[in-house]
């Protein structure tokens, strides 16, 4: 359990350690309706998404060199392939990594970018396929199964132009979308 749990009722509370202990001891459980429901309300993204970006050390409060994130999100605005991002907060991290593109947070909103796609020679379609890909995951439904979100997001990113090519060039580069 979390400190970001501190203003759920105990119903929630309650509901989620009972999901925990089930998944512990090797049994498939999902999460009841009644905390999705709470874990993603707008009230309670407001709340912690703060608090979550002040503590996650992997995160640059710096622009990017090269690249914006910002010029990325309304590329893929324009075209049609994710919508309003306003609760949604993205950023560079603080270094580079050696896996993957860009790693985000379901619950958060928070899509963090690897630093080593800021660089003049990423081309911007590999920057915005590495971006969408994390708000797909973002957009899934939470009460979907691993499979599921996986799934889902695989079949969201067959609709990127060229993500095929996009992920070999990832591949060259060793990093996963």
């Amino acid at each position: 359990m979390s400190d970001y749990l501190g203003d759920a009722p105990v119903e929630v509370l309650e509901s989620l350690a009972r999901t925990i202990f089930t998944k512990i001891q090797g049994d498939e459980c999902s999460y009841s309706d009644k905390v999705i429901e709470w874990l993603t309300t707008p009230e309670f993204v407001d709340a912690i998404q703060p608090m979550f970006i002040e503590r996650d050390r992997r995160i640059s409060f710096d622009d990017g060199e090269h690249k914006n994130l910002e010029e990325s999100l309304n590329r893929l605005k324009e075209n049609g392939f994710i919508g309003e991002t306003e609760k949604m907060k993205i950023f560079w991290s603080k270094e580079p990594t050696e896996t993957k593109g860009a790693w985000s947070s379901m619950l958060m909103r928070v899509v963090t970018v690897n630093k080593a796609l800021d660089s003049g020679d990423v081309p911007d379609e590999v920057l915005d396929a590495v971006i969408l890909k994390e708000v797909a995951a973002i957009e899934c439904d939470f009460s979907l199964s691993p499979m599921d979100k996986k799934r889902t997001i695989d079949d969201r990113m067959k609709l990127y132009p060229g993500f095929d090519g996009i992920s070999e060039w990832l591949y060259k580069h060793g990093l996963e979308a």
